[in-house]
């Protein structure tokens, strides 16, 4: 009996493979097959229209990144959109969770609300904002008009007709303040899971010290949220690279290019410019992802660093 029980044993050594077989398929097909056919692609001169005249080129495409205006005029127009989202998104969720880790009641109904935002999609919320931001009939225009007839002021007069989104000087922080409302409740809830694991006795015996809500946080709740403050900076500045379809679906990339984003730029090459230059778009994108590669392994050393950490 034991031998006949390790014999269906040893038959059946290939039934975790079977259980696994339909998720590694899925895996194969649409990321695994997808990264590495891209890889290959980004040596070519590959055009989708004109596949019969792809050629090996080696790292042409990618001394072409650094010479194409655009490309770099795009990956600037990235960085400046990060350096306008990503300190809000940081600090203002922060505040948002620490205001709502001290209600005592009602605190369920402020999570939802500020989470709902989250669950919908980014196609949904840039057509809101683009009403929002409408120059002749928008919410934040019919505001200011409100405001300047109370307060008589020319200056926010001035700025009843403003076109927030066909203005170079507005554009981008106006979409910049959009994808920070959209991820709020997202970085909100990291940061309520990050307080909710601070002991409760510690700031009990911080005010029996004397210690006020002002060193409390300094002292308390800031060094023990750092994991977590860290993991949002990350996770929002890696999403800032890769920003596209706020600037696709509400500016696509306008005024004069002021809000086209690297990835924006990386599908125009591939879709819209003419000849369907997949090969030098899976150069743009590998070289994204170098950047992303980079720029997070020196975040995780500036934070082992600034620990104390053994690298």
């Amino acid at each position: 009996m034991g031998e006949a029980g390790q014999t269906r044993k040893q038959r059946g050594w290939w039934a975790p493979y079977l259980y696994l077989a339909p998720a590694l398929l899925l895996f194969g097909t649409f990321i695994a097959y997808p990264v590495l056919r891209a890889f290959q692609l980004s040596f070519t001169s590959f055009e989708f229209l004109r596949p019969e005249r792809s050629e090996f080129v080696g790292l042409a495409n990618y001394a072409e990144i650094l010479r194409d205006p655009r490309a770099v005029s795009s990956f600037l127009n990235t960085l400046y959109f990060t350096l306008l989202y990503l300190p809000l998104a940081v600090v203002l969720p922060l505040l948002v969770a620490m205001l709502i880790d001290r209600v005592r009641r009602g605190k369920m109904v402020f999570r939802t609300v500020n989470f709902i935002p989250v669950v919908v999609s980014v196609a949904v919320v840039s057509v809101i904002w683009m009403w929002l931001y409408n120059p002749n009939y928008g919410l934040l225009n019919s505001f200011l008009r409100r405001v300047a007839d109370l307060t008589g002021s020319e200056w926010i007069a001035g700025l009843t007709s403003w076109n927030w989104l066909g203005q170079s000087s507005t554009a981008m922080p106006a979409l910049a303040a959009m994808c920070v409302w959209h991820q709020i409740g997202f970085n909100m809830l990291l940061y309520l899971v990050g307080l909710a694991r601070i002991p409760k006795e510690l700031y009990e015996a911080a005010r029996i010290d004397g210690a006020g809500p002002v060193s409390e946080f300094w002292h308390i709740t800031l060094p023990l949220l750092r994991p977590m403050i860290f993991l949002v900076f990350l996770l929002g500045l890696i999403g800032s690279l890769k920003v596209f379809g706020q600037m696709y679906i509400m500016t696509s990339g306008g005024p004069a290019d002021a809000t086209q984003s690297y990835v924006l730029y990386l599908y125009k090459i591939a879709f819209r410019y003419g000849h369907a230059r997949f090969g030098y778009a899976s150069a743009l994108g590998y070289a994204l992802a170098l950047v992303i590669f980079v720029v997070s392994l020196i975040s995780f050393r500036f934070r082992r660093s600034g620990s104390g950490e053994a690298p």
